[in-house]
């Protein structure tokens, strides 16, 4: 299969928009649609080249993906430190969940994943300095995973009734993110 830009060599940049879960949608085929966009065009960041050179240290992706970019940059922004800390994903979705991990290995976290077979995931995120959550279930991480001042970031897409909420426990005084709006500026280049 040739790359799309072999066809049309006006478009600069290709943005793919998957169904929400493809596998409820069995005529997409992901992987023919994800490889058949050129690396160079693929502003998603999700063809193998760009998510393989996100994951191989010293080699840069042609783009980053721009919520998973977005998270890192809300992190920095807010003077979360991201270096040797424990962090934790929950969910690992090739659009959020895969991505947001390896930037934060790239910011030197020590990174885990969790997903619907993890054993124990309150346990796992009970040791997290920084929860990240990509799952689109509202209120999926309870206080009681949370250790005292853990920063979590809900990347999901969840319909709520406020837009950013403050969780406060007996024990924990930080205020933590239950919704991101990745509104950020976001270069993706």
């Amino acid at each position: 299969m040739r790359y799309y830009h072999s066809f049309n060599t006006s478009c600069e940049e290709i943005f793919t928009v998957m169904p929400p879960n493809v596998m409820f949608a069995q005529h997409v085929d992901e992987e023919r649609i994800i490889n058949f966009v050129s690396p160079e065009k693929d502003v998603d960041g999700f063809h193998p080249l760009n998510m393989g050179n996100l994951a191989m240290k010293g080699r840069e992706p042609l783009f980053i993906p721009c919520a998973p970019k977005s998270c890192i940059e809300l992190l920095l922004r807010s003077g979360v430190e991201i270096m040797g800390k424990r962090a934790v994903v929950v969910g690992r979705s090739k659009i959020v969940g895969l991505p947001t991990s390896l930037l934060l290995q790239r910011h030197h976290a020590t990174v885990s994943t969790v997903h619907s077979f993890t054993k124990n995931p309150e346990q796992i995120t009970r040791e997290a300095d920084i929860v990240i959550a990509d799952v689109g279930i509202p209120n999926l991480i309870r206080g009681s995973w949370l250790k005292p001042g853990a920063v979590v970031v809900d990347m999901g897409t969840n319909q709520v009734q406020v837009g950013i909420l403050k969780v406060r426990h007996q024990w924990h005084s930080q205020t933590v993110w239950p919704h991101l709006n990745a509104n950020l500026d976001c270069n993706v280049r």
